[in-house]
């Protein structure tokens, strides 16, 4: 009998055994976490005791403020920091980690006084040199580069208006140097798509149908290799990458573009201003199969005139060259050079619920080798963007166009009204992570049928930000 049960008892005792063991693991993670968040908690406790005991003293503010900046409990940081500067209105270690925290918060325009005051204050210091970095990115950052709007969801401005890159926080001085230099921008999502058809070289929409479901990851890299107190420089790759349903799979996109891009960092008092050009070279496949090439050089001066208000002027010269130019290259080839110059305007907003309204006009040629594709255009522009609640924001774009094709030698017109429009529910989850719901559309309004078409995009993605 003892035998015969043996076999059988077997897989008892080792259900058993793992049983124990997985009981035992989450005892001690859990002991750990618990003895882990009783240090913080203790830790608090003494730094509010130690603000108890010594109310007027702002450094005993500012390391609580810190310590609250730290966990991500920024409103409770924000109340702290902002005693800690009204007690110590000369430390720049206090102004610099208010900056931090308003920024945290989606204050930016506050953020770049703090910042500012810093710099003031202790003009050769680490913090003052961190502050200019912070400075700088929060007048790249805080009215997106994106003010023409895009025909695809974030893949190409049918202008040629890419006139600089993002350029995102460099971290403090504390960081790795890496962390200093590095920037990356990962997005990804699922889209409906009306237009797969259209890749960053293309000028236009198709008229064809091509609509699918798609997936994409567009990757977003900088790397300051010069990384100096008021200049940087170094290479850039950015990319789109989709996946279209399988009756359109010979739509999937590959686009690569790397660069390199020099930029300077100007202070002139309350005024700041950052000159920057880029060279860019894209090269775009469908499916594994080359589409074409294009040299970009991307060109803009943002002005800030003071908390409330900047100014950018951009101007973008690009040459595109596809590997089929079509049936009759000097009607049909899309080869060629395009030039875009305009100038934006935007205004932070003093309302809760309205953060900042932009504007903007640019003018933009096209001589290609196809007469089809050759053309003359003014664009206006406005978007504006509005917080919701905590980390809740909604941005809305809408634009209008009017392009002229001088050498189109066929009726009816191929003369175009462009209309864009677009808006963008984002959830910021953390300091690097958010979620947006998105929608764009695009119209080429022309009495031409060839020519005339029209692209919305709408979906879910998911930013990582580092």
């Amino acid at each position: 009998m003892a035998i015969s049960q043996t076999p059988a008892l077997r897989p008892t005792r080792q259900i058993t055994g793992a049983l124990c063991i997985v009981v035992w693991f989450f005892t001690a993670h859990f002991a750990f976490a618990q003895g882990h968040s009783s240090d913080l908690a203790d830790r608090e406790l003494r730094l509010r005791a130690r603000v108890t005991e010594r109310p007027d003293d702002g450094s005993s503010w500012r390391v609580l403020g810190r310590y609250l900046l730290q966990q991500q409990r920024h409103l409770e940081a924000l109340e702290v920091l902002q005693q800690a500067v009204a007690l110590s209105p000369t430390s720049a270690a206090a102004h610099f980690d208010l900056g931090q925290t308003q920024q945290a918060l989606g204050e930016s325009e506050a953020a770049a006084e703090s910042f500012q005051t810093v710099i003031e204050l202790a003009a050769d210091s680490e913090y003052a040199q961190s502050a200019q970095q912070m400075l700088a990115t929060h007048h790249s950052t805080a009215l997106p580069q994106d003010v023409v709007v895009p025909a695809d969801y974030r893949i190409r401005r049918f202008d040629g208006s890419e006139h600089a890159d993002r350029i995102e926080p460099l971290g403090q001085t504390e960081a790795p140097w890496w962390k200093q230099r590095l920037s990356l921008n990962i997005q990804t999502g699922v889209l409906y798509n009306s237009n797969v058809a259209l890749t960053p070289l293309s000028r236009e929409l198709s008229s064809q149908s091509s609509r699918s479901a798609q997936l994409f990851v567009e990757p977003d890299l900088l790397f300051a290799v010069f990384n100096e107190q008021s200049w940087r420089s170094g290479p850039t790759l950015r990319g789109h990458f989709t996946v279209n349903e399988g009756h359109l799979r010979q739509f999937n996109l590959q686009s690569y573009r790397p660069g390199w891009f020099v930029e300077y960092f100007l202070f002139r008092g309350e005024q700041s201003f950052v000159p920057r050009v880029a060279y860019e070279f894209t090269h775009d496949e469908f499916d594994g199969s080359t589409l074409g090439n294009r040299h970009a050089l991307l060109s803009s001066l943002t002005a800030y005139w003071n908390g409330e208000q900047s100014s950018m002027l951009f101007w973008s010269i690009d040459t595109s060259n596809f590997l089929n130019d079509g049936i009759l290259p000097s009607v049909t080839s899309q080869d060629g050079l395009t030039n875009a110059l305009g100038v934006t305007h935007d205004v932070a907003l003093p309302f809760a619920h309205w953060r900042l309204i932009r504007g903007g006009v640019e003018v933009s040629h096209a001589s290609t080798t196809g007469s089809d594709y050759t053309f003359n255009g003014v664009n206006v522009f406005a978007g504006a963007a509005f917080p919701l609640a905590a980390g809740l924001e909604l941005s809305v774009t809408g634009g209008i166009g009017y392009r002229q094709y001088p050498d189109f030698e066929f009726t009816p017109s191929r003369d175009e009204i462009v209309w864009r429009g677009g808006a963008e529910l984002r959830k910021y989850f953390t300091d690097h992570i958010s979620g947006a719901l998105v929608f764009n559309y695009d119209k080429f309004d022309s009495q031409n049928p060839l020519f005339a078409s029209e692209r919305y995009v709408s979906g879910v993605v998911v930013d990582y930000t580092y």
